[in-house]
């Protein structure tokens, strides 16, 4: 009778054991999958910062264009005007002015401006993206070092998983909310309804996505008959 009682106790023990270490496990995996949540939420957020400077940036520059323009317009240069507006053009589309050295001292200032703002912000969110990955690899190495004291096949994976997302390459994408909030640079409806570029009032082909983030938009639609 001693040894069943025994047999049952062991029993009962063993699988208060095993119950342990399954929640010790859900327990593990619940904070690894918090701490990419928190590393996406960080890079998304270092994202948006990013693209707010590239836009302060363009805005700052395309203002500088519309002064140069004008200057130009006022000296009948019509072949500074053509070149001037083309860059400006390759601006709002969400390029960058194809012309460096214009001549023009005050936009070549505001176009070397731009580009060290630019690189600024490039710099910014590639910190942010190393931050991120440092404490999502410190919360990796905790993880691994408990699965490995298991003899767990668990902790190899994560080992091969956490390399991988360090590997990435990492560009600082725009939030839906960000770019829904805009009304463009992106908006899905205007894309899906007019394509991904239309033909402006000066016969001229201008991208979807630079045209959607305007405040104002207005579109003209006509038929063949």
């Amino acid at each position: 009778m001693t040894g069943r009682r025994t047999l049952f106790i062991a029993a009962v023990l063993a699988l208060i054991g095993s119950q342990l270490l399954l929640g010790a496990d859900a327990a593990l995996e619940k904070t690894v999958e918090r701490a990419k949540e928190k590393r996406q939420q960080e890079i998304d957020k270092a994202g948006s910062t990013y693209h707010a400077a590239v836009d302060r940036a363009n805005a700052a520059l395309g203002k500088t264009y519309d002064l140069a323009i004008a200057g130009a317009k006022r000296k009948k240069d019509d072949a500074k005007v053509e070149t001037l507006t083309k860059d400006q053009e390759a601006l709002k589309a969400g390029g960058s002015p194809e012309t460096a050295e214009t001549g023009d001292k005050l936009l070549d200032g505001a176009i070397k401006r731009r580009g060290l703002d630019i690189e600024q912000a490039e710099k910014a969110f590639k910190s942010a993206v190393d931050r991120a990955n440092t404490a999502l690899e410190a919360t990796y190495k905790t993880a691994i070092a408990g699965y490995k004291r298991k003899s767990d096949a668990r902790g190899d994976e994560l080992a091969t998983e956490i390399a991988a997302i360090k590997a990435e390459t990492v560009t600082p994408a725009k939030s839906e909310v960000a770019a829904e909030s805009k009304g463009g640079n992106g908006n899905p409806e205007l894309i899906k309804s007019i394509g991904d570029a239309v033909v402006t009032a000066d016969g001229k082909t201008a991208s979807s996505k630079a045209l959607g983030g305007q405040e104002y938009l207005v579109l003209y639609f006509s038929a063949h008959w």
